[in-house]
């Protein structure tokens, strides 16, 4: 995945979530308690050039819709998101105008962060365990000589959306 709000992500798909957690703290990183949060994305009723995501989110009661839209040929993402009051009338007024729910995906979230660099660790109800790396061009080495210690490469990475895992894996 290229860069998203100035920051490189990556994704990994992961298998034990205790062992990670253990080998974590034995890195000094400890993540927060899980957290729950809910995403439906929608398919939008325009074609897109690019890759674009809509989605409702409702995280640690916070409640918003989002927009992200991927350059397929640079891989950057751009991201728009507004707080929403009523997340079920949100979601009656995008279905009126022909969005489309896709899937819902539940999930706990343990997070780390510093000034430069974010992990979210997903425990998601439909995909299983996946952890998101956020970070800065500048803290790349840094970044992947931690993952390194996780026993995770920058090539393992996963370079498709969650919404992509998902549709190519439930076809």
């Amino acid at each position: 995945m290229g860069e998203h709000n100035g920051l490189i992500q990556y994704k990994y798909r992961l298998k034990d979530k205790d062992s990670f957690l253990s080998k974590s703290v034995e890195e000094g990183v400890a993540f927060s308690n899980p957290k729950p949060s809910s995403y439906t994305y929608f398919k939008l009723p325009i074609d897109s050039k690019s890759f674009t995501v809509l989605r409702s989110k409702i995280t640690d009661n916070k409640k918003s819709i989002d927009l992200k839209v991927r350059d397929d040929e640079t891989g950057e993402w751009e991201h728009y998101e507004s707080g929403v009051d009523n997340p079920d009338e949100m979601q009656k007024i995008m279905e009126t105008i022909g969005c489309e729910p896709i899937v819902t995906f539940n999930k706990q979230r343990y997070t780390y962060k510093q000034d430069d660099f974010r992990l979210d660790l997903d425990d998601n109800d439909k995909l299983g365990l996946l952890l998101e790396v956020k970070f800065k061009a500048e803290k790349k080495d840094f970044v992947l000589e931690l993952l390194k210690k996780f026993g995770l490469e920058e090539s393992d990475r996963d370079l498709r959306s969650i919404l992509e895992i998902y549709s190519e894996e439930n076809k």
